[in-house]
């Protein structure tokens, strides 16, 4: 056979097979109201997809897209058809549309239909005017006749809160009064009231806002979120975000986001970073209690109390090692009986103290001649075991034939006449022309009843050290041997690393000088020079970390700082790049002058200073008040800087502005542009530019309204 016949007939095999994968379906599956967008067919292949469709205000439940699956379609969807608002309903029911003058009106399903009374009629309760389409069904509301009632008495007053209309002593039937509430309380219940038969519609209530103060703040270690600032009012279910103040911390962050409920703010508490917060019901399980606050520091520790009758089984003193602590246990007390001896030493036993003491009684201890008592001077009883029985130990003696011996003299006169036991310190010093190799604070410490003192000479060794080299890109000559103590007074010579230099003027040499070694230090080839010229054309001086270097390296920060009375705009650091330095400059700060377009866009006026368009010194204060009906935000002051020529004006609002809400931002996946990002109020009719949170995406765009008080906010979703 072939080649060519032989792949004939293999691709053959292989068409043949496909063709048998998964038997065909007969006619796609009917939908009541529905139609598919393609011709339905009476055969259809296994894999073929038909897509389904409703007409208009049906709603598509379901997959719109059916597959036939080896000879079996997919269920199929419905189409669910929509609620029907008809005139004689309507009028059956003494109501009309809302919003809508039409006779009919179709309405999707889980859609909501608003409708009003008719004149002359009414309804108890004006939320059951507002119902659901429920697949194709609607529960109609019914209005009844407005009666010929008897008239109310004044209405209802509500705390904080005030009506729209006058209040009048006496009101008909009928009469409606409307309340509202002052800026930031929130209005709860129906603001509309009506007086019905001679009784009023229960009023709404004003809720008060909350109030995030400082103190409260700084209380529980937190700063708000959003915006600086000492105060800040939230209305009533409003959410308000910290942050723990640097340095502290919070179990979850969710916790971090409150809300306000009817002016209480429960504040977040954080605490120091892997602090222990102290459990009250541990400690009262284990029968012991503080003194002091409950939150204790990563690496501090904490003693607790036995409650009254209760004693320690083990130590009351415990460490806080990063958010966990182990605490103590109090137990039951018992009696003591007879003390226990002391060697070298007694314990001092009242006639009237009996043979029995009870737990918590202490004991003095007296020590014979020559000794003195390692611990406080007491023996006490703990649950009938007598604890923290101090040794009488030999003292110590200073003698000052010994510490001349060492080289040393008393750093005070007064510790001569001191009481030393095992383990206290003596504060020592070594005499004039004479030093030690440690570099820790000199002190001799008491032993077995005797002194042991460091020993002073004159002058300390140095080591060279291998890191040091390194850093100054140096190699030792001789003394050959690095990490090898030399005596006081040898000299070192040095050589410059490959590639490297050491500049003018300087030694390739060092001493050892009492245990230091002032290096010398090389430089590369594209290493830079300060010169006084370049100093002084840029109006600078070195800052003190380098005042003494002339050199820098390849690639080097360089630190310097304005001459007196001078600033800079573009910061002070210079930078060393191939022997060139990148200078800063300082210069003269710019005056400012107050313009009255500013004044005016800020809706301001300026207080004193009084004049306008003439130049004011930098760092002159500005004082401003707001225009007449208009007013400035809380946490905002009315005073402003001038800085280098530019002055940063405070600005008020009319009082229809608009404020942002946290809460809404959430909820809309939204933040504020960087524009805007500082910002918490703006002006009515003013345009607002969001940002989507990341990962989101904003179909209608990112730039929302202030109309009114309201803001309109754009909505992002995932993408």
């Amino acid at each position: 056979m072939s080649v060519y016949k032989f792949c004939l007939l293999l691709l053959c095999h292989c068409f043949c097979f496909a063709q048998e994968q998964g038997q065909s379906c007969g006619p796609s599956p009917m939908v009541q109201f529905g139609d598919t967008l393609v011709p339905r067919e009476a055969t259809n292949k296994h894999g073929t997809v038909m897509t389904y469709r409703c007409p208009e205000y049906y709603v598509l439940e379901g997959n719109k897209e059916v597959m036939c699956r080896n000879g079996k379609w997919d269920d199929p969807p419905i189409c669910i058809e929509p609620c029907t608002a008809l005139e004689r309903e309507l009028k059956a029911n003494n109501i009309r549309l809302k919003w809508i003058s039409d006779k009919k009106l179709y309405s999707r399903h889980n859609e909501w239909m608003e409708f009003a009374c008719l004149d002359g009629y009414e309804i108890s309760d004006e939320k059951l005017l507002r119902k659901q389409c429920i697949r194709s069904v609607i529960s109609y509301p019914k209005c009844t006749k407005i009666g010929q009632g008897q008239s109310c008495g004044p209405p209802p007053v509500i705390q904080f809160g005030d009506t729209l209309e006058t209040r009048e002593p006496t009101n008909k039937h009928g009469t409606v009064m409307t309340y509202k509430c002052p800026d930031y309380y929130i209005l709860e219940g129906s603001k509309k009231v009506v007086c019905r038969n001679g009784k009023w519609d229960d009023p709404p209530i004003c809720i008060e806002p909350c109030t995030a103060l400082e103190r409260d703040m700084t209380a529980n270690n937190i700063q708000l979120k959003w915006m600086p600032g000492k105060k800040l009012y939230i209305r009533h279910n409003e959410w308000i975000g910290f942050v723990c103040l640097n340095g502290y911390e919070i179990s979850d962050e969710k916790l971090l986001r409150i809300q306000c409920n009817r002016s209480v703010l429960p504040y977040p508490k954080c605490t120091k970073i892997g602090s222990c917060l102290l459990s009250l019901t541990t400690m009262d399980e284990n029968n012991i209690f503080v003194n002091g606050s409950t939150e204790i520091e990563d690496g501090k520790t904490v003693t607790f109390l036995c409650k009254e009758g209760w004693i320690p089984k083990d130590t009351l003193t415990r460490e806080c090692i990063k958010r966990e602590i182990k605490y103590p246990n109090c137990s039951n007390a018992g009696n003591c009986t007879s003390p226990v001896t002391i060697t070298n030493g007694n314990i001092i036993i009242v006639p009237q103290d009996g043979k029995s003491f009870s737990s918590g009684t202490s004991l003095k201890v007296e020590c014979s001649e020559g000794y003195a008592p390692g611990g406080r001077p007491f023996i006490t009883c703990d649950n009938s075991t007598w604890i923290n029985v101090p040794r009488c130990v030999r003292q110590c003696l200073v003698s000052l034939q010994e510490l001349e011996t060492y080289n040393l003299k008393l750093e005070s006169a007064t510790d001569l006449d001191g009481i030393y036991i095992l383990g206290d310190t003596l504060n020592i010093q070594c005499k004039p022309g004479y030093s030690s190799e440690q570099n820790a604070p000199l002190m001799g410490i008491c032993t077995n009843g005797n002194f042991k003192y460091p020993q002073c000479s004159t002058g300390s060794s140095c080591t060279i050290s291998i890191n040091d080299l390194g850093e100054n890109k140096l190699e030792l000559l001789r003394p050959i041997g690095a990490n090898k103590k030399y005596p006081h007074g040898t000299q070192f010579h040095f050589k410059c690393e490959s590639n490297y230099v050491l500049p003018p003027q300087k030694l390739r040499t060092a001493i050892c000088d009492n245990g230091n070694i002032d290096y010398p230090r090389c430089y590369s080839l594209n290493s830079c020079r300060i010169f006084q010229e370049q100093l002084d054309e840029n109006e600078l001086e070195l800052d003190s970390k380098d005042e003494d270097l002339v050199y820098f390296e390849d690639g080097e920060l360089i630190k310097f700082k304005c001459k007196a009375g001078l600033i800079s705009t573009t910061g002070t650091v210079g930078l060393c790049a191939k022997k060139r330095i990148t200078y800063p400059r300082c210069t003269e700060p710019r005056s400012c002058t107050i313009s009255i377009n500013d004044v005016k866009e800020n809706n301001i006026e300026l207080l004193r200073p009084k004049d306008t368009n003439k130049e004011y010194t930098h760092g002159t204060q500005f004082h401003f008040k707001c225009k007449t009906s208009y007013v400035l935000p809380p946490q905002k002051q009315l005073n402003a800087i001038c800085d280098n020529g530019n002055v940063n004006y405070p600005r008020c609002y009319s009082l229809n502005r608009c404020r942002i809400s946290q809460e809404e931002l959430d909820e809309n996946e939204l933040e504020l542009d960087s524009k805007d990002e500082d910002s918490v109020y703006f002006e009515d009719g003013e345009l607002i530019h969001f940002k989507c949170k990341a990962g989101f995406t904003g179909t209608t765009g990112t730039v929302g309204l202030c109309a009114n008080t309201q803001i309109t906010y754009p909505r992002c979703t995932e993408s």
